[in-house]
């Protein structure tokens, strides 16, 4: 299986079901749910991923996974070596931005962030800035239609 484009109203329980096996091979995945508010939720999507080498594409735009959701898949880019390209046009907001500034302080992999129509700020925005300062492998970072004033 090389991607996977979900486009469908879904119980949100059923992604801890996901069985990392299953996802083994996965490269892209794009998931666009009804409803759009997944946030605690992304915890079950985030570990079935954690043992993922091959996933390179990880798009979760309009989900609403606010900071909750944001922190959790922090905590996937900790450890993980082959994702990319993220794309999280969702409600973050300060917490969650500066969550994944942090983590992307020591993030190898991912070379573009794409963080359009989130509640970031300067401050968050200033973080992630910074962030960059220490990531080599990030190319693409998109705040369009954030916060930022500055």
């Amino acid at each position: 299986m090389k991607a996977i484009h979900i486009v469908l109203s879904l119980d949100l329980i059923k992604l801890s079901n996901l069985q990392p096996r299953r996802l083994s091979h996965l490269q892209n995945l794009f998931m666009e749910l009804q409803p759009r508010k997944i946030g605690t939720k992304t915890l079950g999507l985030s570990e079935a991923l954690k043992t993922n080498t091959t996933l390179s594409v990880l798009s979760l735009e309009s989900n609403l996974i606010g900071n909750e959701g944001a922190i959790v898949l922090s905590e996937l880019l900790k450890g993980n070596t082959a994702l990319v390209i993220l794309v999280l046009l969702n409600s973050i907001e300060r917490e969650g931005a500066l969550d994944l500034s942090d983590v992307l302080k020591t993030n190898s992999t991912l070379s573009t962030l794409n963080l359009t129509k989130n509640s970031i700020g300067d401050k968050e925005a200033l973080a992630l800035l910074e962030a960059l300062e220490a990531n080599t492998a990030l190319k693409a970072l998109d705040l369009f239609h954030s916060s930022v004033e500055k």
